[in-house]
């Protein structure tokens, strides 16, 4: 008997995963995004046989539930949000809710992947975070000096100094 691999797309919020297969009908399903949530998110995708998963880059939120996933088999690609709201749009879906979301991913990794996920080489990650920092850094720095030049009140002119002081300007 032929067994059918199904898709499914995740929305990763900051508490809670809401869970769609593409099937039909399509299967929800909503966990914690914890140990516990995550376990129970395995058994649910293996039950329903979830082979392929998608998810959207969401802040580093969906890096725990990726690694997870892939550390227990499954083969999981981080999607670019905006490529995921595009395929949305084009199909008349504009309804933006968790639930609506995770539907829309599950029909694109159904639909719009050719190739298999690659998995993610976490090597990079202190890399990243450093980096991320360092761009927030400097996204600061910069609204600082736009501030500074329409600060007109003199204390606040020198609380803003201060910082321009310690960063060597």
């Amino acid at each position: 008997m032929a067994v059918q691999i199904w898709n499914a797309g995740i929305d990763v919020g900051k508490e809670t995963l809401e869970v769609a297969v593409w099937h039909s009908p399509v299967l929800l399903f909503q966990t914690t995004r914890d140990a516990d949530g995550l376990a129970r998110l395995i058994g649910w995708l293996r039950e329903h046989n979830v082979a392929r998963i998608g998810l959207e880059a969401s802040g580093g939120y969906e890096r725990e539930v990726l690694d997870t996933l892939q550390d227990a088999g499954f083969m999981v690609a981080c999607l670019n949000p905006r490529q995921v709201r595009r395929f949305a749009q084009a199909k008349g879906r504009l309804a933006k809710n968790d639930r609506a979301d995770a539907r829309v991913i599950a029909e694109f990794m159904a639909k719009m992947t050719d190739r298999d996920p690659i998995r993610r080489d976490r090597s990079f990650d202190v890399l990243v975070e450093h980096l991320t920092v360092r761009r927030r850094l400097r996204d600061w720095i910069s609204d600082c000096d736009t501030t500074l030049e329409h600060l007109r009140d003199p204390l606040m002119r020198k609380t803003i100094g201060r910082v321009e002081e310690g960063r060597g300007s």
